[in-house]
């Protein structure tokens, strides 16, 4: 899920409403929670296009964190994330 935020005094950046479910490894969690996602969604996002959107930069700030699961057979926490990230819109409107 995706939803713009655009400023009328900028046109070229934008703030990107995004909803995504992030892994985090088991060897992550003696870390600060928050920041592991953080890490997380900007290796997998950072320098991507995407379609309709733009180039992401990075993560502005996470806006809603989920209950995170353990699944069968992976020793990994899965979470739902709803975050921000600052996005070069490549798009005219």
């Amino acid at each position: 899920m995706v939803t713009i935020s655009r400023s009328p005094f900028s046109k070229m950046f934008v703030l990107a409403l995004m909803e995504d479910t992030v892994r985090i490894k088991p060897h992550n969690f003696g870390s600060p929670f928050e920041e592991v996602l953080m890490k997380q969604l900007n290796a997998r996002l950072t320098n991507k296009i995407v379609p309709g959107l733009g180039l992401c930069l990075f993560v502005y700030d996470l806006i809603e964190v989920g209950v995170s699961y353990i699944l069968p057979g992976d020793g990994s926490t899965h979470t739902r994330v709803k975050f921000r990230f600052v996005v070069i819109s490549t798009i005219c409107r």
